[in-house]
């Protein structure tokens, strides 16, 4: 679990954040090592269901064949 700071996750704002959680991915793994990122929780229903405005945090599991045993789940908040 990871706690940093209180921070509201909307559709407006949620690109960004995945697109930095993107960019760390790559400074780790290496620019040409493909993933897979599944959301879940409320990030994922603010994708793909209109009923919830925000979240809080975004869960998401990474699946990377090459890179397996550094990051396999990470906590944006």
């Amino acid at each position: 679990m990871c706690v940093e700071r209180m921070i509201e996750f909307t559709r407006d704002n949620l690109d960004y954040y995945l697109k930095a959680a993107a960019k760390e991915y790559r400074r780790l793994a290496g620019k040409n090592v493909p993933a897979e990122l599944i959301l879940v929780g409320g990030a994922s229903v603010l994708i793909n269901y209109g009923f919830r405005d925000m979240t809080t945090d975004i869960d998401a599991l990474i699946f990377a064949s090459t890179f397996p045993e550094h990051l396999s789940y990470i906590c944006i908040s």
